[in-house]
């Protein structure tokens, strides 16, 4: 299944599950937000109204649960920085965020831990701890 999420949290994600971050560019995610096979997971209506915009797109708000799984495609919006406890932000300011370059493309592909990569991993700790 391929998303259109604004942020990825640890509940969307199941155990022994690897995430892999790649930015994108304006092009490359306008394509995906405006597939007819995604499902738009943006409960946040400036934050549509911005990827409409940029993407000529015609998105509505739809905020869903979403778990990632295994061979899932996450094509992510988020803004760089931390934003202050409670604050929303309207469609003008994450505008002026985008044209900042403080907001960030993402696709994020899952895949599962294997024995092969659990071993890996744990190679890789026990290197660090050494």
């Amino acid at each position: 299944m391929e998303y259109l999420l604004n942020a990825i949290g640890i509940s969307m994600v199941r155990h022994n599950l690897i995430l892999k971050f790649g930015k994108l560019s304006k092009d490359e995610f306008c394509e995906k937000a405006k597939a007819s096979d995604i499902k738009n997971a943006i409960g946040h209506s400036g934050t549509i109204e911005l990827i409409n915009t940029l993407c000529g797109s015609h998105l509505q708000t739809n905020r869903i649960m979403v778990t990632l799984n295994p061979g899932d495609t996450a094509y992510v919006i988020s803004i760089a920085f931390r934003l202050e406890e409670g604050k929303t932000l309207t469609f003008d300011e994450i505008n002026k965020l985008y044209n900042d370059g403080k907001i960030l493309l993402y696709k994020v592909d899952v895949y599962i831990i294997n024995d092969e990569n659990n071993e890996t991993i744990n190679r890789q700790k026990s290197l660090q701890i050494l």
